[in-house]
């Protein structure tokens, strides 16, 4: 396995994960394959193993920026070719294309693996916390959550290597599929979530990570945006971020583990509607809640409140604020696809992005 290196990630006293809802097969691969691997479960998060896999995605991506996309190989053919070269014994049969997203491929193969190729540099730093951090943020939450059975960093073949969970149930949630249980459910995940001890999560991304990545995406968007809104748009695009980022009370809360993705589409429900499994967290960090509870209006304003029931009741980090916090976060979820959709040269995509930035909120002022 030259240039690569797989992580096994097991539960404490087996390889099945943490929820027991099947056992994964990559690790069982893994195992009888006698390859160089590194068992992460006894410690919750092992920081040095985290600036290993950094180091190596680092020295991989010198030169490249963090809006930087490189396409892995196109075809499902081609990818299963070099996922197979990566981890050799990982079973392909049956492999099948689940979905395209901006930052990765999903794969899912003939046995319920899940395969992640990752498509961006922050992609695969996403998938490194993942993998130190999720097999112990799982034992803490009462949602079932992916715990990665494998890690491959970057290979010639897969510029940003790929990670790997067993299938999870449920059905992806949709607007009309969400149902009074849906929210009270996620009401309950994220007062959990939100009151965990951040002491415990060394290797998540903190505070001052996350505002700066704020500040370097008003330069990414300003770039994109200059030549495609017109002059009025574009001034109150800049008066828009000097209130954002010069704003004192969007920086002062109480930190807390941070979802940093949680709209519908990274839900999966049962058919009553409740949720069975909460997906897609190489966002994950130390910062602000609101920015989760934000993301709860995709569904509307009736889901909203009953997910805010819900939190409070579960002693959520419900302070005063938190509502004016949760309408800032609301209007700048519309500029995070941006930078992605201009790097892939999807004109298209882009057009679509800029249409729900004029339709969306952040050309009305926050209340």
């Amino acid at each position: 396995m030259a240039g690569s290196f797989v992580w096994r990630v097991s539960t404490k006293d087996s390889t099945t994960t943490s929820h027991g809802s099947c056992s994964c097969r990559a690790a069982r691969w893994l195992a009888r394959s006698g390859s160089s691997c590194l068992a992460v479960a006894g410690n919750p998060c092992p920081v040095s193993a985290l600036k290993t896999a950094r180091s190596k995605i680092a020295a991989r991506h010198r030169g490249l920026t963090h809006g930087d996309v490189i396409s892995p190989p196109a075809s499902i053919s081609e990818l299963a070719q070099a996922l197979g070269s990566a981890c050799p014994g990982l079973n392909l049969s049956g492999v099948r294309l689940v979905d395209t997203g901006f930052g990765s491929i999903v794969l899912e193969t003939g046995d319920g693996l899940i395969l992640r190729v990752a498509r961006t540099a922050a992609v695969a730093r996403g998938h490194a916390i993942e993998a130190v951090t999720l097999p112990h943020l799982a034992r803490s939450l009462p949602v079932a959550i992916p715990v990665p059975c494998l890690l491959c960093p970057p290979t010639r073949e897969l510029p940003f290597g790929a990670i790997g969970y067993a299938k999870m149930e449920g059905q992806p949630c949709q607007p009309g599929t969400a149902t009074a249980a849906t929210g009270r459910d996620l009401g309950n995940f994220l007062a959990v979530l939100h009151q965990l001890d951040i002491r415990a999560f060394p290797a998540m991304p903190g505070q001052h990570a996350v505002w700066g990545a704020w500040s370097r995406l008003r330069d990414d968007t300003a770039a994109i945006l200059r030549d495609r809104l017109t002059s009025g748009e574009n001034q109150r695009m800049s008066q828009w971020w000097e209130r954002f980022l010069s704003d004192r009370a969007l920086r002062e809360y109480r930190p807390a583990v941070r979802h940093g993705d949680l709209w519908y589409g990274n839900l999966l429900i049962r058919p009553d509607g409740s949720i069975a499994a909460v997906l897609d967290w190489e966002a994950v960090a130390i910062a602000d809640p609101a920015q989760d509870l934000a993301l709860t209006r995709y569904l509307g304003a009736g889901f909203t409140a009953s997910v805010l029931d819900a939190y409070r009741r579960h002693d959520g980090a419900y302070d005063d604020q938190v509502e004016y916090r949760i309408e800032w976060h609301w209007q700048l979820r519309e500029l995070t696809g941006l930078p992605l959709a201009a790097a892939t040269g999807d004109q298209d995509e882009i057009a679509e992005c800029i249409a729900k930035l004029r339709a969306g909120p952040i050309f009305s002022p926050v209340q």
